[in-house]
Protein backbone atom coordinates (compact mmCIF):
# COMPACT_ATOMS: atom_id res chain seq x y z
CA UNK A 1 0.00 0.00 0.00
CA UNK A 2 1.10 3.57 -0.69
CA UNK A 3 0.08 6.29 1.77
CA UNK A 4 0.61 10.03 1.93
CA UNK A 5 0.79 12.05 5.16
CA UNK A 6 -0.11 15.75 5.21
CA UNK A 7 -0.11 18.08 8.21
CA UNK A 8 -0.53 21.82 8.66
CA UNK A 9 -0.25 23.62 12.00
CA UNK A 10 -3.34 25.84 12.00
CA UNK A 11 -6.78 26.19 10.41
CA UNK A 12 -5.43 29.33 8.69
CA UNK A 13 -3.26 27.01 6.56
CA UNK A 14 -4.52 24.51 3.99
CA UNK A 15 -3.59 20.90 3.42
CA UNK A 16 -4.33 21.24 -0.32
CA UNK A 17 -0.83 22.32 -1.41
CA UNK A 18 0.82 19.33 0.25
CA UNK A 19 -1.83 16.96 -1.13
CA UNK A 20 -1.30 18.29 -4.66
CA UNK A 21 2.46 17.95 -4.25
CA UNK A 22 2.09 14.29 -3.24
CA UNK A 23 -0.33 13.58 -6.11
CA UNK A 24 2.03 15.19 -8.65
CA UNK A 25 4.97 13.25 -7.23
CA UNK A 26 3.06 9.96 -7.52
CA UNK A 27 2.03 10.77 -11.08
CA UNK A 28 5.64 11.56 -12.04
CA UNK A 29 6.90 8.35 -10.40
CA UNK A 30 3.98 6.32 -11.86
CA UNK A 31 2.87 5.30 -8.37
CA UNK A 32 -0.77 4.65 -7.48
CA UNK A 33 -1.46 6.20 -4.10
CA UNK A 34 -4.05 4.40 -1.97
CA UNK A 35 -4.82 7.08 0.62
CA UNK A 36 -3.66 10.49 1.87
CA UNK A 37 -4.05 11.21 5.59
CA UNK A 38 -4.52 14.94 6.29
CA UNK A 39 -4.37 16.64 9.69
CA UNK A 40 -4.64 20.23 10.93
CA UNK A 41 -2.66 20.12 14.15
CA UNK A 42 0.45 21.77 15.56
CA UNK A 43 3.73 19.84 15.51
CA UNK A 44 3.93 20.62 19.24
CA UNK A 45 1.09 18.12 19.85
CA UNK A 46 1.77 14.51 20.73
CA UNK A 47 2.21 11.87 18.01
CA UNK A 48 -1.26 10.45 18.74
CA UNK A 49 -2.92 13.83 18.18
CA UNK A 50 -1.05 14.34 14.90
CA UNK A 51 -2.36 11.03 13.54
CA UNK A 52 1.11 9.53 13.39
CA UNK A 53 0.40 6.71 15.84
CA UNK A 54 -2.54 5.56 13.71
CA UNK A 55 -0.35 5.64 10.62
CA UNK A 56 2.56 3.83 12.31
CA UNK A 57 0.16 1.07 13.40
CA UNK A 58 -1.39 0.84 9.93
CA UNK A 59 1.76 0.52 7.80
CA UNK A 60 3.49 -2.83 7.40
CA UNK A 61 6.48 -4.30 5.62
CA UNK A 62 6.53 -3.44 1.92
CA UNK A 63 4.34 -0.34 2.30
CA UNK A 64 5.40 3.12 1.15
CA UNK A 65 4.83 6.36 3.05
CA UNK A 66 5.19 9.76 1.33
CA UNK A 67 5.82 13.10 3.07
CA UNK A 68 6.30 16.44 1.33
CA UNK A 69 9.20 17.20 3.67
CA UNK A 70 11.00 16.01 6.76
CA UNK A 71 9.44 18.62 9.08
CA UNK A 72 5.99 16.99 8.67
CA UNK A 73 7.18 14.04 10.80
CA UNK A 74 7.87 15.94 14.00
CA UNK A 75 9.12 19.06 15.71
CA UNK A 76 12.30 17.77 17.32
CA UNK A 77 15.28 16.04 15.75
CA UNK A 78 14.99 13.21 18.28
CA UNK A 79 11.34 12.55 17.36
CA UNK A 80 12.00 12.65 13.59
CA UNK A 81 14.89 10.17 13.89
CA UNK A 82 12.82 7.93 16.19
CA UNK A 83 9.89 7.80 13.71
CA UNK A 84 12.19 7.11 10.74
CA UNK A 85 13.93 4.32 12.70
CA UNK A 86 10.57 2.76 13.59
CA UNK A 87 9.44 2.86 9.94
CA UNK A 88 12.75 1.36 8.76
CA UNK A 89 12.48 -1.46 11.31
CA UNK A 90 8.97 -2.24 10.02
CA UNK A 91 10.30 -2.43 6.45
CA UNK A 92 8.40 0.68 5.28
CA UNK A 93 9.92 2.79 2.51
CA UNK A 94 9.74 6.56 3.12
CA UNK A 95 9.75 9.17 0.35
CA UNK A 96 10.67 12.77 1.29
CA UNK A 97 9.74 14.90 -1.70
CA UNK A 98 11.49 18.21 -0.93
CA UNK A 99 14.66 16.49 0.29
CA UNK A 100 14.57 14.24 -2.82
CA UNK A 101 15.24 11.19 -0.65
CA UNK A 102 13.95 7.64 -0.51
CA UNK A 103 14.69 5.89 2.80
CA UNK A 104 14.38 2.20 3.52
CA UNK A 105 15.80 -0.36 5.95
CA UNK A 106 18.97 -0.55 3.85
CA UNK A 107 19.64 3.21 4.14
CA UNK A 108 23.37 3.98 4.36
CA UNK A 109 25.06 5.78 7.31
CA UNK A 110 25.66 8.94 5.25
CA UNK A 111 21.94 9.20 4.53
CA UNK A 112 21.12 8.85 8.23
CA UNK A 113 23.66 11.56 9.11
CA UNK A 114 22.18 13.87 6.46
CA UNK A 115 18.66 13.32 7.85
CA UNK A 116 19.88 14.21 11.36
CA UNK A 117 21.46 17.45 10.07
CA UNK A 118 18.35 18.47 8.10
CA UNK A 119 16.06 17.75 11.06
CA UNK A 120 18.33 19.80 13.38
CA UNK A 121 18.29 22.79 11.02
CA UNK A 122 14.50 22.52 10.62
CA UNK A 123 14.06 22.51 14.41
CA UNK A 124 16.31 25.57 14.84
CA UNK A 125 14.58 27.42 11.99
CA UNK A 126 11.11 26.80 13.49
CA UNK A 127 12.25 28.08 16.89
CA UNK A 128 13.69 31.26 15.34
CA UNK A 129 10.51 31.91 13.30
CA UNK A 130 8.30 31.28 16.34
CA UNK A 131 10.32 33.78 18.38
CA UNK A 132 10.09 36.41 15.62
CA UNK A 133 6.33 35.96 15.27
CA UNK A 134 5.83 36.34 19.03
CA UNK A 135 7.96 39.48 19.11
CA UNK A 136 6.12 40.90 16.09
CA UNK A 137 2.67 40.26 17.62
CA UNK A 138 3.75 41.77 20.93
CA UNK A 139 5.03 44.92 19.16
CA UNK A 140 1.83 45.14 17.12
CA UNK A 141 -0.35 44.94 20.25
CA UNK A 142 1.76 47.59 21.96
CA UNK A 143 1.06 49.89 18.98
CA UNK A 144 -2.69 49.26 19.42
CA UNK A 145 -3.22 46.97 16.43
CA UNK A 146 -5.78 44.21 16.92
CA UNK A 147 -5.94 41.24 14.53
CA UNK A 148 -9.00 39.55 13.07
CA UNK A 149 -11.68 40.38 10.54
CA UNK A 150 -12.89 43.98 10.47
CA UNK A 151 -16.53 44.60 11.46
CA UNK A 152 -18.82 44.35 8.46
CA UNK A 153 -16.19 42.62 6.30
CA UNK A 154 -17.79 39.85 4.19
CA UNK A 155 -16.46 36.33 4.07
CA UNK A 156 -15.99 35.17 0.45
CA UNK A 157 -17.82 32.14 -0.90
CA UNK A 158 -16.26 28.79 0.06
CA UNK A 159 -14.91 27.94 -3.40
CA UNK A 160 -13.81 31.43 -4.48
CA UNK A 161 -10.09 31.48 -5.12
CA UNK A 162 -9.90 27.66 -5.34
CA UNK A 163 -10.20 27.53 -9.13
CA UNK A 164 -6.57 26.57 -9.75
CA UNK A 165 -6.59 23.91 -7.03
CA UNK A 166 -9.81 22.33 -8.40
CA UNK A 167 -8.43 22.42 -11.94
CA UNK A 168 -5.19 20.70 -10.85
CA UNK A 169 -7.06 18.01 -8.89
CA UNK A 170 -9.28 17.29 -11.90
CA UNK A 171 -6.20 17.07 -14.16
CA UNK A 172 -4.63 14.61 -11.70
CA UNK A 173 -7.72 12.41 -12.05
CA UNK A 174 -9.16 12.98 -8.57
CA UNK A 175 -12.92 12.30 -8.58
CA UNK A 176 -15.39 15.16 -8.10
CA UNK A 177 -16.85 13.48 -5.01
CA UNK A 178 -13.44 13.40 -3.33
CA UNK A 179 -12.71 17.01 -4.33
CA UNK A 180 -16.08 18.19 -2.95
CA UNK A 181 -15.51 16.33 0.31
CA UNK A 182 -11.98 17.75 0.66
CA UNK A 183 -13.22 21.31 0.10
CA UNK A 184 -16.20 20.91 2.45
CA UNK A 185 -18.97 21.39 -0.13
CA UNK A 186 -21.60 19.17 -1.74
CA UNK A 187 -20.95 17.61 -5.13
CA UNK A 188 -23.75 19.61 -6.85
CA UNK A 189 -22.20 22.84 -5.47
CA UNK A 190 -18.82 21.80 -6.88
CA UNK A 191 -20.39 20.88 -10.24
CA UNK A 192 -22.12 24.28 -10.47
CA UNK A 193 -18.87 26.05 -9.62
CA UNK A 194 -16.97 24.05 -12.28
CA UNK A 195 -19.62 24.96 -14.88
CA UNK A 196 -19.72 28.64 -13.89
CA UNK A 197 -15.93 28.97 -13.98
CA UNK A 198 -15.62 26.70 -17.05
CA UNK A 199 -13.02 24.49 -15.38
Amino acid sequence: MIYGYVRVSTTMQETANQELEILRYCKDKKMNIDEIFSFVVSSRRRKEERGLNKLLELVKEGDTLIFTELSRLGRSTVEVISILRELAEKGVTVHLIKQNMILDKNGDPFQRMLITMIASFDELSRDVISLRVKEGLKGSRERGNVGGRRKGQKVSKKLDGKEEEIKQLLELGVGKGKIASKLGVSRPTLNRFIEEKEL
